[in-house]
């Protein structure tokens, strides 16, 4: 089978690129207008200054996101017949299907995730190495999404429901090799 690379939506992320000016337009306003009582424009000045640095950090964020995309043509995951690869902005990483069990979506607030539920021996071996943040992490999915670690399918270049069938077809391919090697 050949590679699929799945892209991040580019209208998605200039979407949240408009609301992120539009924000940083609203905390400039209320920086620069005036106002009667000094009190109040201090408190103004300072909450616009920090809705200034949030909002811009946002707005950046995703600019570097449809870049990375647009000029480097990046893609969000790449999936093999051995594995898919996350290329998160901060976090690379790679699932072999010969380590899961299944893969299930699941919804969460208005995300919806891939959970990955790997074989026994896997989970346990990835609780044990991971520190004490990747163990936190780790137990919030647990409880949130029902597994250890998850895939986001929110915003991708195509529905959730595509990328769990790609996910699922090449496990199952997976484990049919599996099942005849022995």
């Amino acid at each position: 089978m050949e590679t699929i690379k799945i892209y991040r939506s580019v209208k998605k992320d200039l979407g949240i690129m408009l609301v992120s000016l539009l924000f940083i337009a609203v905390m400039l306003f209320m920086i620069i207008s005036p106002n009667a009582s000094e009190a109040l424009r201090i408190i103004r000045i300072i909450a616009g200054w920090a809705g200034l640095i949030l909002f811009g950090v946002g707005f950046l964020f995703y600019l570097i996101l449809i870049l990375r995309q647009v000029l480097f043509h990046r893609p969000f995951y790449i999936i093999t017949d051995e594995a898919v690869k996350s290329l998160q902005p901060f976090r690379t990483f790679e699932i072999r299907f010969s380590d899961v069990n299944s893969f299930s979506i699941q919804p969460f607030k208005q995300n919806i995730f891939i959970s990955i539920h790997y074989k026994e021996n896997v989970e346990e071996f990835k609780y044990a190495t991971a520190g004490k943040m990747g163990r936190f992490v780790r137990r919030y999915n647990i409880k949130a999404v029902h597994a250890q670690e998850v895939l986001n399918a929110t915003g991708l270049s195509v529905t959730p429901e595509e990328f769990f069938n790609l996910l699922n077809d090449r496990l199952k391919k997976q484990q049919t090799e599996e099942k005849r090697n022995i």
